[in-house]
């Protein structure tokens, strides 16, 4: 979307995303990213790192994309990529028309053929602004129409299922991609997983130490304790 105007087309909540985890505005309150800066305060992680999607749609659909830019589908996947569609120029009546960029949510190769992103929720096209947005589309399909360059439109229903939305289809309409639903469920499943055993790991760990600190230990403590030795070889 154009960058003038991205905050006027989000529909979502602002996400904060980084090391798979979300952070977001409390209600009444701009905290999200503060929460997000302490967090990478106390896991030694550089804030710079930190992508702010304008929706968990948006989000959700980076992870999606990220998997499959695992499994090799995909490859050079970026996000948040501007784009000049347009340079500026003075019309015939010596008006200075500003140029017209459009920040891609992601752009990424697949083969050989490179693909433009926007994602979007279904309800975003119920309103009157997505009118601005399908005249930038139109715009740049236009421009890059021999490098073989188009906006692939992206819509999450409210289950959950992702579809690719062409203009001059209906509303809510397209055929749904299942297995992307299925695919980011299972996703958010191992991701969940992973922290969990993280956290357990770490709970392990100050255990151990915890257990070499005290002089005199009981039967049991000393049965953990090598426990604990042997699982991690410390």
């Amino acid at each position: 979307m154009a960058n003038n105007r991205h905050q006027v087309y989000a529909t979502g909540k602002v996400v904060y995303y980084i090391n798979h985890k979300r952070f977001y505005n409390d209600k009444n309150q701009r905290n999200g990213r503060a929460k997000c800066q302490q967090y990478c305060l106390d896991n030694f992680l550089d804030f710079n790192d930190v992508i702010q999607f304008d929706s968990d749609t948006e989000c959700d659909y980076y992870e999606y994309l990220l998997e499959r830019q695992k499994r090799g589908e995909i490859s050079n996947l970026t996000h948040h990529f501007l784009i000049k569609v347009q340079s500026e120029f003075v019309n015939a009546n010596g008006d200075v028309i500003p140029e017209i960029t459009y920040n891609a949510d992601f752009i990424y190769k697949e083969g050989d053929k490179r693909v433009v992103v926007d994602v979007k929720s279904s309800e975003y096209f119920l309103n009157n602004d997505g009118g601005r947005f399908i005249l930038l589309k139109s715009v740049f399909d236009k421009v890059f129409l021999e490098k073989g360059l188009y906006i692939k439109i992206i819509i999450k229903k409210s289950k959950g299922e992702f579809y690719e939305w062409h203009i001059g289809d209906k509303q809510k309409s397209g055929k749904l991609i299942k297995k992307q639903s299925s695919q980011i469920k299972e996703l958010r499943k191992q991701i969940h997983a992973t922290e969990m055993a993280n956290r357990k790991e770490e709970r392990e760990k100050a255990r151990l130490i915890e257990l070499r600190g005290i002089e005199n230990l009981t039967s049991n403590q000393r049965k953990r304790l090598k426990e604990l030795e042997d699982k991690y070889r410390l």
